[in-house]
């Protein structure tokens, strides 16, 4: 019971994306190792190159417009500035929830981020994912269980990050470039930040964003669609059920 307790707050900590940055995935770093011992270097190839751990994010075929309640593009805000307006007007206001569809290696998986307050969740096809007051709760509906960790200030800070790259985005010395590009035969605007490690697109219409795009330094894509974007914050996403059994690892690390 112990070993599958932490196993899932292992793979919970993976899918909140408080995993390093630009971290290859092990087979790909095997992989680099065994083009290396002869002779080839993956970083070099032709058209672009490392083309063999390249992971495009494709699954996501229709562009759906999303939910809002306050658009982020008005007259008075700048092209290149549309970012900074969206972490302005939701990411720093305290309070939303964001509905989204995350592309990745040819899978598609619906996620539901909201923040308020002090407290944070995450809700995706495992359960929901709760920061409340320092403490961590993920809530297993299917089985009825909760694990509890007193482990949130980083998980907190970075509750959103693996969808949005928080201490890139918006900064106008990492803007690459802006200009207009397509996803499934739609012309969007997109913002493109940059730096050592990722790139980070933004994609906006003429109300609000539409998608994000993540792409490591190994050329591994994820594609974000935003399907809702609100201040209206539903608290049913922050109830812990008071029938289901709580396990509190705390304790059990307290007591080894």
């Amino acid at each position: 019971m112990k070993k599958l307790l932490l196993v899932l707050v292992a793979l919970m900590m993976v899918v909140s994306g408080c995993g390093k940055k630009g971290q290859a995935p092990q087979e790909t770093q095997q992989e680099q190792g065994t083009q290396q011992e002869n002779g080839e270097n993956p970083a070099v190839q032709e058209n672009g190159g490392a083309q063999e751990t390249h992971e495009a994010a494709t699954a996501i075929t229709e562009n759906v417009e999303p939910v809002i309640d306050e658009p982020i593009i008005t007259e008075d805000v700048q092209e290149g500035d549309y970012t900074s307006q969206f972490i302005a007007k939701f990411l720093d206001s305290g309070a939303y929830y964001l509905k989204v569809n995350v592309s990745e290696n040819g899978k598609v998986g619906e996620y539901e981020i909201a923040v308020n307050g002090d407290k944070s969740a995450i809700k995706d096809g495992q359960g929901v994912k709760i920061v409340d007051a320092g403490t961590l709760y993920f809530v297993l509906n299917d089985s009825n269980f909760v694990i509890k960790q007193e482990m949130a200030d980083k998980l907190f800070e970075n509750s959103t990050n693996f969808i949005f790259e928080r201490q890139l985005s918006g900064d106008k010395e990492k803007l690459v470039s802006s200009g207009k590009e397509e996803i499934n035969g739609q012309e969007f605007f997109c913002e493109e930040f940059k730096n050592e490690d990722v790139t980070v697109k933004y994609y906006y219409d003429d109300k609000t964003i539409r998608y994000v795009k993540t792409i490591d330094a190994l050329g591994n894509e994820k594609l974000t669609q935003v399907l809702e974007l609100t201040h209206n914050v539903p608290e049913s996403l922050f109830v812990i059920p008071e029938d289901y059994i709580v396990q509190d690892l705390s304790e059990i690390q307290e007591a080894q």
